[in-house]
């Protein structure tokens, strides 16, 4: 696999002076090709399996690769073999920037001046990042997720297995998983997306679920406030250091 620079939130902005062609592609979204077909010189960062380093590209193939595979809609692989089942009421893979309601709005300074950014179109996240969700789906997740109730024993083995360490900044006690960290006994993610800040934490021995949700300032730390929050409340459940 190879990349390209990251597009920036200014090569979204519509400027309705400009191409008609232009303009179509920017309004019927980044879905996904522009996101996946990406070069960098013809030469890869390192060596297959000698390194690590995350990359949402991956995830952007990962969807195309479902979708060929089974001829649905990510939104309909969603809905009919996770959400629909598993009765997630409050989750929806859309399909364009609407979000139900209520919703905390979020808000960025990426465009060079802070605005509110709750309805920017999600798309460039493709399969795995343009999810939108609630404390009660999230809370419910925990569990089937952190417990591997949707997969196989042998997969769930395998996705939680510390295969990266030694490999970039992967550490016997914190590592890259499949699509999460496992660190001091916790899975973790912080999606970081469109001005929100959020931190999700699942405690496999104590079947403890954390989630947290926030915005940003105008001026966000390198870690965005979801991440800090959730690393309090760690402390304040448990009583001890993260």
């Amino acid at each position: 696999m190879t990349f390209a620079p990251k597009l920036t939130v200014e090569e979204a902005a519509i400027r309705w002076s400009d191409p008609a062609r232009t303009i179509v592609n920017l309004v019927r979204a980044l879905n996904p090709w522009p996101i996946a077909y990406a070069v960098r010189d013809g030469e890869m960062n390192y060596p297959p399996g000698t390194s690590q380093a995350y990359s949402h590209t991956e995830y952007v193939i990962l969807g195309q690769v479902l979708q060929r595979a089974t001829g649905q809609t990510m939104k309909e692989l969603y809905e009919q073999n996770i959400l629909g089942p598993q009765g997630f009421d409050d989750t929806q893979f859309p399909t364009d920037q609407n979000i139900q309601e209520p919703v905390l709005h979020a808000y960025s300074n990426d465009r060079k001046i802070f605005e509110d950014s709750t309805f920017w179109n999600p798309s460039w996240g493709s399969a795995t990042g343009a999810l939108t969700s609630n404390l009660h789906d999230l809370g419910r997740w925990g569990p089937m997720f952190g417990q591997g109730r949707l997969v196989s024993p042998a997969s769930f083995a395998e996705m939680t297995a510390p295969t990266s360490v030694g490999k970039g900044n992967n550490r016997p006690d914190a590592y890259y998983a499949y699509g999460f960290v496992v660190t001091n006994g916790w899975y973790v993610q912080n999606p970081n997306m469109n001005g929100y800040s959020g931190a999700f934490a699942y405690n496999p021995t104590h079947g403890i679920t954390l989630v947290v949700e926030a915005t940003k300032n105008a001026n966000p730390a390198i870690d965005p406030a979801g991440i800090h929050i959730l690393r309090e409340v760690i402390k304040y459940v448990t009583g001890f250091p993260e």
